[in-house]
């Protein structure tokens, strides 16, 4: 669980690195606002999965 912790949290740093170049309009154009878009997406998929397999664990390890 400390892995997936940790993951997480750095996933979640990443996401506010972009989220604050976004606010500061640190972009130099459209397609490079477009790659930090589809990266925040893409880190926002790979959480939801980590949470799902998260999930999951709690639920068999409580069945047991």
């Amino acid at each position: 669980m400390d892995l997936a912790n940790g993951l997480i949290h750095a996933v979640k740093l990443k996401q506010q690195e972009i989220v604050d170049s976004m606010v500061n309009g640190r972009f130099v154009n459209f397609e490079s606002y477009q790659r930090y878009v589809g990266q925040h997406q893409g880190l926002q998929e790979a959480l939801d999965i980590l949470n799902n397999l998260l999930e999951e664990k709690d639920r068999d390890d409580n069945e047991l």
